[in-house]
């Protein structure tokens, strides 16, 4: 089975990015093909496909500016990325998942990335 591994980070930063590159090693053990699907972030692990991963969005940078354009940015980002929407929905279309597991997608990558897998009809966990 190939599965679309979805975290906003792809380093071990807490738990949640502990845990799915856990879970990710145990899948690969088992014969399964785990594609991996991040925010671009220096600290992230190497992977094949970090050429693919969403643009970084850098939240406290952008409020130290304190301006109304950076405001703007990171509400509007956090709500909707539309570079995750357009990278995921490419990444689906070369690698073509069985299923996509979502790990901790609020803020960052956002719920936008949604719609490009429900279009393909990849189930998501």
């Amino acid at each position: 089975m190939k599965i679309l591994m979805v975290q906003t980070f792809h380093y071990r930063r807490g738990g949640d990015s502990t845990y799915m590159l856990a879970l990710t090693g145990l899948l690969e053990e088992h014969g399964h093909e785990v594609v991996h699907f991040a925010m671009k972030h220096p600290e992230n692990l190497p992977s094949p496909w970090e050429d693919r991963f969403a643009e970084r969005i850098d939240f406290p940078s952008l409020l130290a500016r304190r301006t109304p354009a950076a405001a703007w940015k990171v509400l509007s980002r956090g709500i909707w990325n539309s570079d995750a929407r357009r990278r995921i929905a490419a990444l689906a279309d070369e690698t073509r998942p069985d299923v996509a597991h979502l790990h901790n997608i609020h803020g960052h990558l956002t719920t936008s990335i949604l719609g490009p897998l429900n279009r393909r009809k990849i189930p998501v966990v």
